[in-house]
């Protein structure tokens, strides 16, 4: 099936190009900007829109937490959500707070997809970082394990943007692990990695 995706985030402020994906403001009337624009593009293109969580470094005060955001910009639109478990990772260990939390607090029943990759991580104070240039870590394997037991995950995507091994025994040990913990899940109807 074909599909469309895009970050919950802005990489524009007017004509100036920000270079990188940056959090929306978290508020309600935002998300419902949001939602609205997103279903206006998904009945433009004609595809399941799929909305990504995104890796932040700076948290502004907000009047919603990434969960309530995430949340209420789904409950103004028909998208998918493409969970990015390395970004929940990332966010909950840089940002304090429960990954376990997080998902308690999105809807899991619109997860259509979630992405898998490695980081690095943060030394002394230090914040980790989405680098896409490692293994995926125990800690994200722990997270799909988790959220396959309680939503039906559709697919997975593994992404390696850089520092790729010389062969491919380590990506394809984590494609294989992937693949192995959709398969023990409980929920059927699955795609596969």
């Amino acid at each position: 099936m074909k599909r469309l995706s895009d970050h919950l985030s802005f990489t524009r402020a007017g004509d100036v190009a920000l270079g990188t994906l940056v959090p929306l403001p978290r508020a309600r009337e935002v998300a419902r900007e949001v939602g609205r624009r997103a279903q206006s593009t998904q009945a433009a293109v004609g595809v399941p829109l799929l909305l990504e969580n995104i890796t932040y470094y700076m948290d502004l005060p907000a009047p919603l937490t990434e969960a309530q955001f995430i949340t209420e910009v789904m409950e103004h639109c028909e998208c998918g959500l493409l969970l990015d478990l390395t970004n929940l990772d990332i966010n909950a260990r840089n940002h304090r707070y429960s990954p376990e939390e997080f998902l308690d607090s999105i809807p899991l029943e619109r997860v259509v997809q979630i992405h898998l990759a490695g980081g690095q991580d943060g030394v002394g104070d230090a914040m980790a970082l989405d680098t896409h240039a490692a293994s995926v870590p125990e800690r994200v394997w722990t997270l799909l394990r988790e959220l396959v037991g309680r939503a039906p995950v559709r697919t997975t995507l593994l992404e390696r943007d850089a520092l790729y091994p010389e062969d491919f025994t380590e990506l394809q040990a984590d494609l294989d692990r992937a693949r192995a913990t959709l398969l023990e899940a409980p929920t059927p109807g699955k795609e596969m990695v």
